[in-house]
């Protein structure tokens, strides 16, 4: 069979070409994986063994499409993308697009300062 997309199999997501399990590294995708669920544009990180990344992984194959490091991607694979103040560790930081934003300054959040 011509697997060609995301199939779900024994527990996990996997990236498929003509077949084959691929690596692709990071790569935005839209469709729907063999259990229904439904990407739309979303970032996903395909390992080497062709198994999308779950929760926090270091990406090293980034195809030129963001900074080669760590993000955290849900239960499906796909990349969490936050904007807004998240708590790590018992301290608080500002997130945009997913990126953690450092020495900004004074900033309006939600009508806030």
């Amino acid at each position: 069979t011509n697997k060609n997309g995301i199939y779900f199999e024994n527990g996990a997501y996997f990236y498929y070409v003509d077949g084959v399990k691929n690596y692709a590294g990071l790569i935005q995708y839209s469709g729907e994986a063999s259990d229904g669920t439904v990407y739309e544009n979303d970032w996903i990180y395909v390992r080497s063994n062709g198994q999308l990344a779950t929760g926090k992984y270091w990406t090293t194959k980034s195809n030129g499409a963001m900074t080669a490091k760590e993000y955290i991607f849900d239960e499906t694979g796909a990349m969490v993308i936050t904007t807004g103040i998240v708590e790590e560790n018992g301290k608080l930081y500002y997130y945009v697009s997913g990126i953690k934003q450092l020495c900004l300054g004074l900033i309006e959040l939600d009508g806030k300062y």
